[in-house]
């Protein structure tokens, strides 16, 4: 289980759940009591939810780089969650260069990558239950996090053996602060949706900045239309990370990523104004793609 507490949230169930009366959308954000919501995936065979906090940037070998080498020894990392707490203050590109790590150890093999800058996050299994107690008393939780990274992964087999024991996959689309009007945000969330197989079970994190302002409902609900089975949970914060899986096309459209004076490989990876969408699909893939829409 990975927490995070965030000032808000998204929450957008299926229309025939029972939680749908429980929808929380925009006007809502201005309302003085606090909510609390999450998502539950079921064991899947073969996939594993791996959680690192790290707590100081001294120790990052031994909190980081040591785990994820050995979890990168013998699985194949499909989908990286990142939550930085504002106690880790981001100044440049330069601060997130150790997730470039993931690259390096399957430079091959896509990988999902969202996340935000959020007000804290904790971990373990028991945890639950302090959150709510916690939200109930109106108070909050203090975990001493500056980062914490959820881990989706599948073992090293081979493609064929992985297809008959599996399907399981997760997807990220970056829309970044140039996807300013609606006809732009309705494009991009088509092209990814074209691109990406439909599965029995599915379930997105929607990560955005809540200065993108009007545009939450509107990206909501070009999602859903795009994605009608897919139940919808995010938080907001104040700065973005996600990677494209599967690529965007580019266009001549300028990019608003957090500057860094030295251009290096971790651009591509931090936002500003943007929305990460994160999806994860598992079960029988009711199609190879999403229908074409012209």
């Amino acid at each position: 289980m990975l927490t995070v507490r965030a000032g808000y949230l998204s929450y957008l169930p299926l229309q025939n759940s029972p939680t749908h009366i429980h929808t929380i959308l925009r006007s809502m954000f201005r309302k003085p009591f606090p909510f609390l919501g999450g998502l539950f995936i079921p064991v899947i065979p073969d996939v594993k939810f791996h959680v690192i906090n790290i707590k100081s940037n001294r120790n990052m070998q031994r909190d980081f780089y040591n785990v994820v080498n050995e979890i990168g020894s013998n699985r194949i990392f499909k989908g990286i969650l990142v939550f930085v707490t504002e106690n880790f203050l981001l100044q440049s590109a330069e601060d997130f260069y150790y997730l470039n790590h993931f690259r390096e150890l399957q430079p091959d093999t896509p990988y999902a990558l969202g996340g935000c800058i959020v007000e804290d996050t904790m971990f373990g299994p028991t945890d639950i239950d302090h959150v709510i107690d916690r939200v109930n008393d109106g108070t909050d939780f203090v975990s001493e996090n500056l980062i914490s990274i959820g881990m989706f992964t599948l073992p090293k087999i081979s493609e064929l053996d992985q297809s008959e024991k599996n399907n399981f996959e997760v997807f990220s689309l970056v829309i970044e602060s140039s996807d300013s009007t609606k006809a732009k945000i309705q494009k991009t969330i088509t092209e990814f949706s074209n691109k990406v197989p439909r599965f029995e079970h599915s379930i997105v994190l929607k990560l955005s900045c809540i200065g993108r302002d009007q545009k939450h409902d509107v990206e909501q609900n070009f999602f859903r239309d795009a994605f009608p089975n897919t139940r919808l949970i995010g938080c907001y914060g104040n700065g973005e990370l996600g990677l494209n899986h599967p690529e965007r096309a580019t266009d001549d459209m300028p990019s608003h990523k957090r500057f860094c004076p030295e251009q290096g490989p971790q651009i591509g990876i931090i936002y500003s104004y943007s929305t990460i969408f994160f999806y994860i699909g598992w079960g029988k893939i009711t199609s190879p793609q999403g229908p074409v829409k012209v």
